[in-house]
């Protein structure tokens, strides 16, 4: 997504994005979101194919139906959104939340932001 989308080829780019660039609105927030998930990858927080349980609404809240799949599953789905020229205001919040949850998952884990 960030090479197709965003640049985040350096540090400064990267500290661009996660203060507010990559879009406007709920675009932005699901880009800032999608970008801390992939640090906490690359720092060791999540594993490639770690299973991650999540709402089917894409939050991490009780109650509700839930569907669990790997880190690389759900990023494929979040990085697809962000991706869609024609993605929706509710594709983007979806993609947001997915992203957020992901991030939330281990929260306990030091390597994990």
């Amino acid at each position: 997504m960030f090479s197709e989308d965003a640049v985040a080829t350096t540090v400064q780019d990267v500290q661009a994005l996660l203060r507010g660039g990559g879009g406007t609105g709920q675009a932005q927030s699901a880009t800032k979101e999608t970008l801390v998930a992939w640090l906490n990858f690359a720092h060791g927080g999540v594993a490639l194919d770690e299973q991650i349980t999540i709402k089917s609404n894409g939050s991490r809240g009780k109650g509700g139906a839930s569907v669990t799949q790997s880190f690389q599953g759900w990023m494929g789905e979040v990085e697809g959104i962000l991706l869609d020229p024609g993605a929706t205001s509710s594709d983007l919040k979806r993609a947001q939340q997915i992203a957020t949850s992901i991030n939330l998952s281990d929260s306990g884990n030091k390597a994990c932001h």
